[in-house]
């Protein structure tokens, strides 16, 4: 019912299958090692091009951690392919790791795992995702996530950004081709939605995050900021800057730590929270 999975090494000559059956005396096949009742898996520096399809029936939490200095992050296409195999998924976990956005999106196709054209992918709606965490985010890539990957029922969503949007490090990965980032005229929407807990270096950060995205369900909003100074807070960012609707019709909770609030954008804030 649960696998840890942790790759020393992905710089194999011969890589060797992972999670499959090794050839029986006289055969050089590896079979595909199936398992119905696995709900729990975390795979630490495991290369997802490795993995075969098919695995994950009944997975309901899955966790992808990235750790030392040569990992790689992995392609959408192999990440898409993995979450495609998990219908039951409910919890996803990207800790220091998140895909590299290497192939457009068709959003008029549902992912077929590796038939048709490798340029272009269809989307894999996560029917059953209710939480997701992620940590080391790029601002940018959190609106590429939900539009290769829909999550209607996801009702939590727990993110600390990377210190600054312009900083380079492993876990940052900024799409490389033009997909489907939201125009100024349209947004993605997580209606189930209830918690959003977020934590960020930079303001700026903030607001490229949310700005495209649209809560209309919310409930309980937790900002952070990791930017301490001894002489000085960072402001807090107007509503109307941050997320694509400002009106938090349902909100009923509201932390926020280490921010300077001025009493003139206090006020603003709660004219957009008629529920706090």
């Amino acid at each position: 019912e649960e696998l840890n999975l942790s790759v020393i090494t992905s710089s194999l000559q011969r890589p060797i299958p992972l999670l499959e059956v090794a050839p029986r005396r006289g055969d050089t096949t590896w079979r595909r090692a199936f398992f119905p009742n696995l709900h729990n898996a975390t795979l630490n520096n495991a290369p997802l091009g490795l993995l075969p399809l098919s695995l994950f029936p009944a997975l309901r939490t899955l966790r992808l951690s990235a750790t030392g200095s040569n990992t790689t992050n992995p392609g959408i296409l192999h990440l898409g392919r993995i979450l495609a195999c998990c219908p039951a998924l409910e919890h996803l976990s990207m800790l220091g790791t998140g895909p590299k956005f290497n192939i457009a999106l068709d959003e008029n196709k549902i992912f077929d795992s590796w038939t048709g054209r490798r340029d272009t992918m269809g989307y894999v709606t996560l029917h059953a995702l209710r939480e997701l965490r992620w940590t080391n985010v790029h601002p940018d890539v959190l609106q590429y996530f939900f539009s290769y990957f829909p999550a209607p029922v996801l009702e939590v969503l727990d993110v600390s950004f990377i210190g600054s949007p312009t900083a380079l490090t492993p876990a940052m990965t900024v799409p490389r081709s033009r997909g489907p980032l939201p125009t100024a005229d349209s947004f993605i929407n997580l209606p189930s939605l209830r918690t959003l807990n977020a934590e960020f270096g930079n303001t700026d950060a903030v607001r490229r995050a949310f700005s495209r995205l649209s809560f209309p369900s919310l409930d309980v909003v937790s900002l952070g900021s990791t930017r301490f100074l001894a002489d000085s807070l960072p402001s807090l960012p107007r509503p109307d800057s941050i997320f694509f609707d400002p009106r938090l019709t349902h909100l009923t909770e509201l932390h926020l730590s280490v921010f300077a609030i001025q009493s003139d954008g206090a006020y603003t804030l709660l004219g957009y929270l008629p529920s706090l």
